[in-house]
């Protein structure tokens, strides 16, 4: 079935995907091959997926809900109800003290992840919000638009808007941005391209084309060497220094 969203294990061996249905599988990067059996998660399609850095959690966007999962026992922890569209990107904190949700319904929150209150938000964006991106350091939060969109990134700490610069994205397609380690760079997977981004200027620093359509999502590992890219069903590796 259709891949919606892929995210990097904390070692970068292995990725999750989420997808039509619910199933959320496990795949090697080194071979492409599926790890174990999928889980079938409840409440429809999996259109965002983000696990904690200390791989305890599992968080989930769905239709209207956001759906935070014990990752060993797989059972639901928290279920948030406060968008009224398809939850197209989650992202968690890297001191798993909050996560962020983007939604069809062009609004973006922060939340807390120990009791589920509303922290930041709304962000009130234009269009659908198809990203939303903790930087590494976790005091700023990226957020992405569909169609004639824009990235921009807020303090996360009181959402103040701090950087704003346009960059197409595909509407309803979850998971098209990506910080680098450093934080000084943003990558896009916009229509059939991937873009590395400058976050203090919003400046473009380099492009690739991607196969597979314009219908793609990208995830790095974390040391930054590779990039996995989910585009219309299939998934591909890139090598970041060479984009190849």
């Amino acid at each position: 079935g259709a891949i919606y969203s892929v995210f990097f294990d904390e070692d970068g061996k292995q990725i999750l995907s989420g997808g039509a249905g619910g199933m959320l599988r496990r795949w090697q990067v080194d071979d492409g091959h599926e790890v174990g059996e999928p889980i079938r998660i409840e409440g429809g399609s999996i259109y965002a997926v983000s696990m904690s850095p200390d791989r305890r959690w599992l968080l989930l966007g769905q239709h209207l809900n956001v759906t935070l999962w014990d990752a060993q026992t797989h059972k639901k922890v928290l279920d948030i109800r406060g968008h009224t569209s398809t939850v197209f990107s989650v992202d968690i904190s890297p001191d798993s003290t909050k996560f962020a949700t983007g939604s069809g319904d062009k609004r973006a929150y922060i939340w807390s992840m120990t009791t589920g209150e509303r922290l930041i938000g709304p962000l009130q964006h234009k269009y659908a919000v198809m990203a939303v991106r903790f930087s590494p350091a976790g005091e700023r939060i990226a957020t992405a638009t569909g169609e004639n969109g824009f990235i921009r990134i807020f303090n996360s700490e009181n959402g103040h808007q701090l950087l704003s610069t346009p960059c197409r994205f595909i509407a309803r397609v979850s998971s098209p941005l990506v910080w680098s380690a450093d934080g000084r760079q943003l990558f896009a997977a916009s229509y059939n391209e991937v873009k590395r981004i400058d976050t203090s200027s919003g400046s473009l620093l380099s492009k690739w084309s991607v196969p597979g359509g314009p219908r793609s999502s990208i995830v790095l590992s974390h040391n930054q060497r590779f990039a996995a890219i989910a585009a219309q069903g299939s998934l591909s590796f890139w090598d970041t220094a060479t984009e190849q």
